[in-house]
């Protein structure tokens, strides 16, 4: 019980913004704007962050459990839900080290709780790193909100999954007459760039479902680009320090990234 209750009492993640430019640094991006695109739209290619995925890794592993390994904070439960603390390994070449919280309704709704901080190695090698949490409320045709925070790593899986890179992503949806209106916010790394989303706007109803909003994306500098899409476009200037740089087009790699958990969701 006392495990239950320190992990319920961790602080949730927050959605934090890039710090302002102080004006120190370099004169010029390590990237052009062709290279800027290239690197952001092959980034996306790879997918968001997602707590679908990530739910369902994690259930492929736990599924494993061989009587108490790992053991459960409830010692009597007959499924992979719960809270457990372990290191152990399974007659079965599973080894559990760490500890996690997961639980999960899927009555009427979907909602999804999850904490971890754990390291998980199937038996070909492979290991399933998880550090932070994830959320997910699904209400079909009405609304969708999930955060995913954190770090989250397993090579097998491919897609974001095998960058280990962290994240902070948070998406709120409502529907209206059918129609998904869908703001985007938060951050994802990947191996070469980073990529922020400043309220940026995904509606079936308005640009044909276009991102509309600030995307600030990271060069390997450390200093930010900022790209605003309006106007129903999916390409814009860049910004770096004042300058600008000519136009980029990332925005249906974004609005394709999102159909993907879109579909993830929809689809279970």
């Amino acid at each position: 019980m006392f495990l239950f209750l320190l992990l319920s009492c961790t602080e949730p993640i927050e959605e934090v913004e890039p710090k302002a430019d102080t004006g120190f640094g370099p004169e010029s991006p390590e990237l052009d704007a062709a290279t800027l695109e290239e690197r952001t739209q092959a980034a996306l290619e790879l997918g968001l962050p997602s707590p679908i995925r990530a739910r369902n890794l994690y259930e492929s592993f736990l599924t494993q459990r061989e009587n108490n390994c790992p053991s459960m904070e409830n010692q009597s439960s007959g499924t992979w839900q719960g809270v457990w603390f372990d290191d152990c390994t399974t007659n079965g070449g599973y080894h559990f080290w760490g500890t996690a919280l997961f639980f999960e309704d899927k009555e009427e709704t979907w909602s999804i709780e999850a904490m971890a901080s754990f390291e998980l190695t199937d038996p070909e090698g492979y290991t399933f790193i998880g550090g932070g949490e994830y959320e997910l409320d699904w209400v079909p045709n009405q609304s969708w909100f999930f955060r995913i925070g954190g770090t989250f790593h397993y090579v097998p899986y491919g897609g974001w999954f095998a960058q280990r890179a962290e994240t902070s992503l948070f998406l709120n949806a409502v529907w209206e007459n059918g129609n998904m209106d869908a703001v985007l916010n938060g951050g994802a790394g990947y191996e070469n760039i980073e990529i922020y989303f400043n309220h940026v706007r995904l509606a079936d109803s308005v640009c044909n479902g276009l991102p509309q909003g600030e995307i600030l994306i990271r060069d390997t500098s450390t200093y930010w680009f900022s790209l605003t899409l309006a106007d129903c476009s999916p390409c814009g200037e860049p910004e770096w320090r004042g300058r600008r740089f000519e136009s980029i087009c990332i925005g249906e790699e974004i609005q394709n990234a999102v159909s993907t958990l879109r579909a993830e969701v929809e689809s279970e």
